[in-house]
């Protein structure tokens, strides 16, 4: 029989489903902001399917997590410099960009192992990102807050930011899970599914509040 715990980790990747469907419909609409959400969230689907199917099979699935990684951090950092919309943060974002996915490539190959958790190399993303993130609120804050598609942003950038802000802690210190028992690290990945579903909740809720013009 089934944990609750169990049925929390098998059921927690179908809410990924939710803001991938409003995003397509978004899109769809003509809303091109939302292309490289489009991008994360369809990234996230497959390696997820393919890292349950190589775990399933007893193969180390962490090369995906590198893989993962990099594209990730290419779609939001995409995304992000979609929100902004100036010449001169645009070209220091491409250089920044760039660097970033040679300095991820380099952790996976040289400073880490490709079979291992990217610790340092999840960990320099997140803290991008937050960062990122903490801007475009400043961006929001600054600007009308009673257009609706800025409500609606604000939706979407505070569930990145909680996931990132809050996963942050555990890519730093995930070497210590290998030290800790098998229950106490299964806890420490509850917490990190929950960062996940509480993510994708507040996606969904924020493109739902989307306004096509």
């Amino acid at each position: 029989m089934l944990s609750i715990q169990d049925l929390y980790f098998k059921l927690s990747p179908w809410i990924l489903l939710l803001p991938t469907i409003v995003v397509f419909r978004l899109v769809w609409r003509g809303t091109t902001l939302f292309i490289p959400l489009i991008g994360y969230l369809i990234l996230a689907i497959i390696t997820q399917a393919l890292s349950l199917i190589l775990w399933y099979n007893g193969i180390n699935n962490l090369p995906l997590l590198h893989g993962y990684t990099v594209g990730e951090f290419v779609f939001l950092f995409w995304f992000y410099m979609t929100t902004y919309r100036k010449p001169a943060f645009t070209i220091v974002s491409g250089v920044l960009l760039v660097a970033g996915c040679i300095f991820f490539v380099i952790d996976s190959f040289v400073l880490e192992s490709i079979w291992s958790f990217n610790t340092l190399g999840r960990s320099v993303e997140s803290l991008i990102l937050i960062v990122l993130g903490l801007r475009l609120f400043l961006k929001i804050i600054s600007e009308d807050s009673e257009d609706p598609n800025l409500n609606g942003l604000k939706y979407i950038n505070a569930g990145l930011f909680i996931y990132f802000s809050g996963s942050i802690v555990l890519f730093t210190f995930s070497r210590i899970t290998t030290e800790l028992t098998v229950e106490q690290a299964l806890n420490i990945w509850t917490i990190h599914t929950s960062l996940l579903v509480l993510q994708y909740i507040l996606l969904t809720i924020g493109l739902l509040k989307w306004k096509v013009n």
